[in-house]
């Protein structure tokens, strides 16, 4: 019998450049035992069932993304995607088979994450979010101690260095900012 690769996940923005470099489809996965103090995603960190969706459907998400936003990649983040990271590994080798460069944030370090996934990813930019150790520089990280692993050529340091650091906001059924955000209400 053949098992059904399904996954937890928060929220997808079909197009963004806020979470990674070029235009990207980024998926937020739901649940993160990591816990980090004043975390930008906080409601992403309990473990409920947000929306479970299965492989297929969310290869064609990315398919249509790909053909309707001209992504050039995805962008996995949460909560803590590495909790899927059975499922996850079947995802990124669809991925990488249609052409699209693959970043993965995980709050747990390199040394930690499976080498089978990490080998279907292109940029791995790890370590948890530190509140008192806050980035100012660098791009789609919160704090300074999170590192930039580059897994292949995809990607190179030089990206770490354009201003990227922006938002974006869609408006739908619900308004979703994703970035940079910091609201003064």
């Amino acid at each position: 019998m053949n098992e059904k690769i399904i996954f937890n996940i928060a929220n997808i923005n079909r197009c963004t450049t806020a979470e990674g470099p070029y235009k990207r489809l980024a998926i937020w996965f739901q649940g993160c035992d990591i816990l980090c103090k004043n975390c930008c995603n906080e409601q992403l960190q309990q473990f409920i069932p947000a929306n479970i969706v299965c492989i297929e459907d969310l290869v064609e998400i990315i398919t249509q993304s790909k053909l309707e936003f001209d992504i050039e990649g995805i962008t996995l983040l949460g909560g803590e995607p590495t909790l899927q990271t059975k499922s996850l590994i079947h995802l990124c080798k669809k991925v990488k088979s249609m052409g699209l460069g693959i970043i993965l944030f995980s709050g747990i370090l390199r040394h930690q994450i499976s080498t089978e996934l990490l080998s279907n990813v292109d940029l791995l930019i790890d370590g948890p979010y530190i509140d008192s150790k806050k980035e100012k520089i660098r791009p789609w990280v919160g704090s300074i101690n999170q590192k930039f692993h580059y897994l292949t050529s995809h990607y190179n340091n030089s990206i770490e260095n354009k201003s990227h650091r922006n938002v974006n906001i869609n408006v739908g059924n619900t308004v979703l900012f994703n970035g940079d955000v910091i609201l003064n209400l």
